[in-house]
């Protein structure tokens, strides 16, 4: 704005002749050639402060839980209720990269905590059991499911009786559903719901009237597929409308009072920025549709070390008069890295779902 008003300040100054003088054919070309370079500063500056240029590398995930009574006024984060995959001696996390993408399930007074565990010795997630027997102290129980394929995102739920989990499988090339034999052990494979597709961290919601699972492709389009039953048909939706930056998942669909919310993620800051929250609505036609509730209902939180970078993915539950949530987040590494590509292409998308809506 500074340059703005210099360039401007010196324009009321020339004369007439002066000013003919300047767009004389001669300086035409000269004119043109600021003005571009002018356009694309600006444009630079927009993309950069959109989806910044330079970023941060990620210093490994942690998870974080807490309770509270009314959940659309936010999160609050708790500085002391952390699960940290470098801070115990238990073998299968000591050699943890990080543990993410929490899932659970409470069953009377047991709280069964599922995560995805990188270690260093693996290229693939797997995926471990915490339990807890008075909802504040964790026991690290072991891995509960390994795969030859990466395995994430073990979104774990009750249904008529029977506990099942749908994990992002997107290695295998289809959305594949599990079975808990002895639960919360012995996983088993038992349906494909989707063949022959990537998609990342698939979020499933079932009820007596309504059933549908919605995904992301590689490219980053949304996905939203509908069925009778778990175990029927699942059609796409064909409804391409959502594009880019908050259309992947980060966590179980919940009700409040009535409502349908869904967790995005939000990149803007790198990958795992924050979590923004979307109302489930159905249009006219009966379409699965999303409407902004929340931006950045969940963030970066400087004043905690271990999610100072980002965070990315939740897991909210009502119980009783009690809302459970369980977190993730990521922290600092002092590691810069340039990422022209992907600002580009993001700013393009946002561009895209602009003209689009």
């Amino acid at each position: 704005f500074i340059l703005l008003s210099k360039v401007w300040a010196c324009f009321k100054t020339i004369s007439d002749s002066e000013f003919l003088f300047i767009m004389s054919s001669k300086n035409k070309i000269l004119i043109a050639i600021g003005s571009l370079f002018f356009v694309v500063s600006i444009s630079i500056f927009i993309m950069n402060h959109r989806y910044p240029f330079f970023i941060e590398q990620s210093g490994g995930w942690s998870v974080g839980f807490n309770t509270q009574k009314n959940i659309l006024s936010g999160i609050n984060i708790n500085k002391e209720n952390l699960l940290l995959a470098d801070q115990t001696d238990a073998p299968g996390l000591s050699k943890s990269k990080f543990i993410a993408d929490p899932f659970f399930l409470k069953e009377g007074k047991n709280t069964y905590l599922f995560v995805e565990n990188l270690r260093e010795d693996s290229g693939n997630g797997n995926i471990d059991l915490f339990i807890s027997f008075n909802d504040k102290d964790y026991k690290y129980m072991g891995e509960v499911l390994d795969e030859p394929f990466h395995i994430s995102y073990p979104q774990v739920f009750k249904h008529k009786g029977r506990y099942f989990m749908v994990p992002e499988t997107k290695r295998s090339n289809n959305i594949l559903l599990y079975e808990a034999k002895n639960f919360p052990y012995d996983w088993e494979i038992v349906d494909t719901l989707i063949h022959n597709v990537r998609y990342k961290d698939p979020s499933i919601y079932l009820s007596d009237s309504l059933n549908f699972l919605v995904t992301v492709d590689d490219e980053m389009w949304g996905h939203v597929y509908r069925s009778s039953s778990l175990f029927g048909d699942w059609i796409k939706q064909e409804n391409h409308a959502r594009w880019g930056n908050e259309t992947r998942p980060g966590g179980r669909i919940f009700n409040v009072n009535n409502d349908l919310f869904i967790p995005f993620q939000n990149y803007s800051k790198g990958y795992g920025t924050g979590i923004s929250l979307y109302k489930i609505v159905l249009d006219n036609k009966h379409d699965i549709n999303f409407e902004k509730s929340i931006h950045f209902y969940l963030r970066p939180h400087d004043e905690i070390y271990w999610f100072n970078k980002g965070m990315h993915h939740i897991d909210i539950k009502k119980i009783d008069d009690t809302y459970y949530v369980f977190y993730d987040g990521d922290r600092k590494s002092g590691n810069i890295i340039f990422r022209y590509r992907s600002t580009f292409k993001k700013n393009l998308m946002d561009l895209y779902q602009f003209f689009l809506n």
